[in-house]
C-alpha cells in the first residue's frame, strides 16, 4: 500500500506563487525605469571636465604670469616683484567665467610672490572653482605653490 505524503505540497505551491509575483514585480520595474541616468551622468561628467580644465588653465596661467613678471623685473625687490606680478596678471585676465577667484585673489593682494636667492616662490591659497548644472553643483578648493628659477621658468611645486 502506497501512502502519499502531501505535507510538502503547500510550501512548494507558496514558493512558486512568491517566485511568480517577484518576477512580475521585476518586469514592471524594468518597464517603468526612468533611463535619464545618461543625462545626469553627462552633466556630472561635463562639470568635472570644466573644473579640471579651469584647474589646469589656472596653473598654466600662473606659470606664464610669473615668468613675465620675473623677466620684466629681474632686479626688483619683493614689493616691486609683487606689483609686476599684479600688472602681468591684469594683462593676462581674459575674464573667463569658470576660473573662480584666481584673478580676484591677485587683485586683492591675497598672494605671495617672493625671491629667495635665485628662486622665486608663488603662493596663492584657497582658490575656489565651481560648476553647476540643474540642481548639481561641484566645488573645488585648492592652493598654488610654485617655484621658478632665475629665468622665470617653472621648476617645481613647493
Amino acid at each position: 500500500m502506497l501512502i502519499k505524503n502531501k505535507k510538502a505540497d503547500v510550501p512548494i505551491t507558496l514558493v512558486l506563487i512568491v517566485a511568480f509575483a517577484l518576477s512580475i514585480i521585476a518586469l514592471i520595474s524594468f518597464a517603468t525605469f526612468n533611463s535619464e541616468l545618461t543625462t545626469q551622468s553627462q552633466d556630472l561628467s561635463d562639470m568635472l571636465f570644466e573644473i579640471n580644465l579651469a584647474h589646469d588653465y589656472i596653473a598654466e596661467k600662473a606659470k606664464l604670469i610669473s615668468e613675465e613678471a620675473i623677466n620684466s623685473c629681474p632686479a626688483c625687490d619683493n614689493i616691486d616683484l609683487k606689483e609686476s606680478f599684479k600688472s602681468s596678471a591684469e594683462t593676462q585676465n581674459f575674464k573667463i567665467s569658470n576660473i573662480g577667484n584666481f584673478f580676484g585673489k591677485i587683485r586683492n593682494n591675497e598672494f605671495q610672490f617672493e625671491q629667495l636667492d635665485n628662486t622665486y616662490t608663488l603662493k596663492i591659497e584657497n582658490i575656489i572653482l565651481q560648476s553647476e548644472r540643474n540642481d548639481n553643483k561641484i566645488s573645488r578648493e585648492f592652493s598654488i605653490c610654485m617655484e621658478f628659477n632665475k629665468n622665470g621658468k617653472y621648476s617645481k611645486n613647493c
